[in-house]
């Protein structure tokens, strides 16, 4: 810088100033999904020529402050916020600041499914019931893990399981605004009933003594019989009169206390 004096005689006198420029910070950042109740992700994209250390106040538009490089912040409210990063290199003073940036937080989604308990076998169907507040209709997708290996992308879908046991079944959606939920339910699949008896054979014209011998899980609590395809019993251990043109067979169907069933058919 040159800078030129003079006095009231018009005299004049000339001195020279270096001055050096440095390059301050470029304050930036990007924001992660904007969603109530969930950490926000600021990440911070702040750059500078010149080297050094660089410190930060973050701002975040509901009153709360920052000292982190990339931090988080939840917000409480959907609605939209203004934010900033104030960028300070402390070896040279220089300052720098982003405009204010609109942060449109949207509301978090509710997840949620029914599916009951089943017999094994059995197709059980999982419903989405998910939702976002305020704003219907703004599920984007929804994932299922049944907890046996197998998924499911499909808001309506149906599994059979392989085995009997207890299962934890997780749901995860994301809406519109990629905000993400999860629910988890547990389903019990319940071991279907061995059904077996034992009869023994007597003459035409002679009550036939039928002896329940199922296995099961569960207490069977229902015992069906269809003797000959039209006779039948709900007794346990039922007796049955064959006559000489009857259709030789007996079939046993039993019910579980969990309402599983299964039949055997002899001879």
């Amino acid at each position: 810088v040159n800078l030129t004096a003079v006095d009231s005689l018009g005299c004049t006198a000339d001195t020279i100033i270096p001055v050096v420029i440095i390059p301050g910070p470029h304050s930036s950042f990007s924001i992660g999904p904007q969603c109530t109740g969930q950490p926000v992700l600021f990440t911070n994209n702040t750059t500078s020529k010149t080297p050094g250390a660089i410190d930060y106040v973050w701002r975040f538009g509901d009153g709360d402050t920052s000292i982190a490089a990339n931090p988080t912040h939840v917000y409480s409210s959907s609605k939209n916020y203004r934010a900033r990063v104030i960028s300070l290199m402390p070896s040279t003073g220089c300052i720098d600041s982003t405009p204010l940036t609109i942060v449109a937080v949207t509301p978090t989604p509710i997840a949620h499914f029914k599916a009951n308990n089943n017999c094994l076998d059995s197709t059980i169907a999982f419903t989405d019931s998910s939702y976002v507040p305020g704003y219907p209709g703004h599920i984007n997708s929804v994932f299922f893990d049944f907890g046996d290996g197998q998924t499911s992308t499909s808001a309506k879908s149906t599994h059979k399981y392989a085995a009997y046991g207890n299962y934890t079944v997780k749901e995860y959606v994301t809406s519109t605004s990629s905000c993400v939920d999860s629910f988890i339910r547990k389903i019990t699949i319940y071991k279907v009933p061995t059904p077996s008896f034992s009869y023994t054979i007597t003459c035409a014209g002679t009550p036939t003594p039928f002896v329940d011998l199922t296995t099961a899980a569960d207490s069977v609590t229902t015992w069906g019989w269809m003797f000959s395809n039209v006779d039948t019993s709900s007794a346990k251990n039922p007796k049955h009169i064959f006559y000489d043109n009857d259709a030789l067979t007996a079939t046993e169907t039993v019910y579980t206390s969990n309402g599983c069933p299964n039949s055997k058919t002899l001879p």
